[in-house]
């Protein structure tokens, strides 16, 4: 593939985000907005022109679906909010907490209850069950 063609490809910029979030962010890296490795800002930048969001918006939602997933999962209930949202890159709880709640519509605390409350039903359905 051609470098013209990699700046025109749609669906590399949805992966290298996925990429980039789908680990925990290194502590050396809380510190910074984007992350500790990143291809040159300008490639970058041409690479998400053709998308609805920035890389920044991209990088953030990516991460805001991490925290939900962990904070739905029964096997994290003993973990901190705070830690949750340290292990995806947020370092401030209060900004944390108004990113959740602008792209979810509630706070991370009362989805983590209603979700520890009303955990998903796991069980597979018997055959002739629908």
């Amino acid at each position: 593939m051609a470098d013209e063609d990699l700046l025109t490809d749609p669906v590399l910029p949805v992966r290298w985000v996925r990429l980039v979030t789908a680990r925990p962010v290194p502590a050396q890296a809380l510190g910074y907005p984007g992350v500790a490795l990143t291809p040159d800002q300008a490639v970058l930048h041409t690479l998400f022109r053709r998308q609805e969001e920035t890389v920044a918006a991209s990088i953030r939602r990516r991460r805001l679906e991490r925290c939900h997933a962990d904070l739905t999962d029964p096997r994290l209930r003993r973990r901190s909010i705070s830690a949750i949202a340290a292990r995806w890159g947020f370092v401030r709880p209060a900004d944390f907490s108004r990113a959740f709640r602008a792209a979810y519509g509630v706070a991370p605390r009362e989805l983590r209850q209603a979700a520890l409350r009303n955990p998903p039903d796991t069980r597979q359905a018997a055959p002739g069950d629908k």
